[in-house]
């Protein structure tokens, strides 16, 4: 069965290597995933032959493990749930911070209280106040319930009623309130991803894509410049990941034209602006639900930057008179820049190859 996955997966990979290409098929991060799998796979392969040659193959077999998280990107809700647990990551490490004061605290109180309690049916060598450690470690056992009540029990014959006061407090404070605090922090995460899913559907958007975009200008305008050369704005479309722009994806470059042609942004001298670009290929995804994208609040303040800097659109203004044809129908664009500076080259070669002659 092994055998037949190893070759399963093989075949897989070579197909996609087939039809992305080389160079393609590394921008995909699954794709990273599934050839660290591949390999790993094809080495365990002959196990008989690693041992005899000192390898030790246990590592290698629980990697086949790892195959069971190719699922996730199969399912929307596995995403969903992981996504959840990730955001809640910090908030779970601030309530396992704070839980873990409390019983360093209980465990200094513990000290005081039973260190010289004797052994009896639970306390013994191993359930304890008499070390750090031990009492540490008996803390952290009672608070996911286990046998608190008995080693209660033998604290109060060796110390009275302050151990019921000790250990009820305790078991309050670290098992009824902060596993508590534990799901209610997982289950906040959840609906603000469920609520930020929701916006971002709207939107079709999400704040990977914008920091991709961020990204891929920093890669053209290393200096932090907001203008960069028109020319080189199809291969920034080329270099944008997706649904933004097109790596990893065979564009022609006659229907990359037609989508800079329609995005029309703005040229300023041989120079598109960063403000321009970003909104314009934003809009290309969010303006096809209008409606929805104009109750946004983000949407409303970018509207009304607008207006105050664009007097000359009037009161009511459309997100398509901001980006659409109708906007900068008479003015330069990128579009008619990179097309005149094609012609002008051609020219040129024409006209050197002709005095050459």
């Amino acid at each position: 069965m092994n055998l037949f996955f190893v070759v399963f997966f093989t075949v897989e990979m070579i197909l996609k290597i087939t039809a992305y290409g080389w160079k393609y098929y590394w921008y995909v991060s699954w794709n990273k995933f599934d050839f660290v799998i591949v390999m790993m796979s094809l080495v365990a392969v002959d196990e008989e032959l690693l041992e005899a040659i000192g390898i030790n193959v246990t590592a290698l077999r629980i990697m086949r493990v790892l195959r069971l998280f190719r699922l996730v990107k199969t399912s929307a809700s596995l995403r969903s749930l992981l996504k959840t647990l990730l955001m809640s990551m910090p908030n779970i490490f601030n309530t396992a911070f704070l839980l873990v004061l409390i019983i360093f605290t209980f465990t200094i109180a513990g000290m005081s209280l039973f260190g010289n309690v004797p052994g009896d049916e639970f306390i013994d060598d191993n359930v304890n106040f008499r070390e750090f450690y031990i009492g540490f470690m008996t803390l952290v056992r009672a608070s996911t319930g286990e046998s608190w009540n008995g080693i209660m029990h033998d604290c109060f014959y060796g110390e009275g009623l302050i151990a019921v006061i000790f250990w009820t407090v305790f078991q309050l404070l670290a098992f009824f309130i902060f596993m508590n605090v534990f799901i209610a922090v997982i289950g906040e995460s959840f609906d603000d991803n469920q609520q930020t899913e929701d916006e971002n559907d709207i939107l079709a958007l999400k704040k990977k894509d914008i920091k991709a975009f961020q990204n891929t200008w920093a890669k053209y305008n290393p200096m932090g410049e907001l203008y960069m050369k028109t020319n080189r704005l199809s291969d920034f479309l080329r270099e944008l990941p997706p649904p933004l722009g097109y790596q990893g994806i065979r564009i022609e470059e006659s229907k990359l034209n037609k989508i800079i042609f329609c995005l029309n942004i703005r040229d300023h001298l041989g120079r598109v602006y960063y403000p321009e670009v970003m909104w314009a290929i934003f809009h290309s995804i969010a303006g096809m639900n209008d409606e929805k994208v104009l109750k946004c609040k983000q949407i409303k303040i970018i509207i009304k930057t607008m207006e105050d800097k664009y007097r000359g659109l009037g009161k009511k203004i459309h997100l398509d008179t901001i980006c659409g044809n109708k906007f900068y129908r008479k003015e330069m664009t990128a579009i008619k820049y990179i097309q005149a500076m094609k012609i002008l080259n051609t020219w040129n070669k024409y006209k050197a190859q002709k005095m050459a002659n």
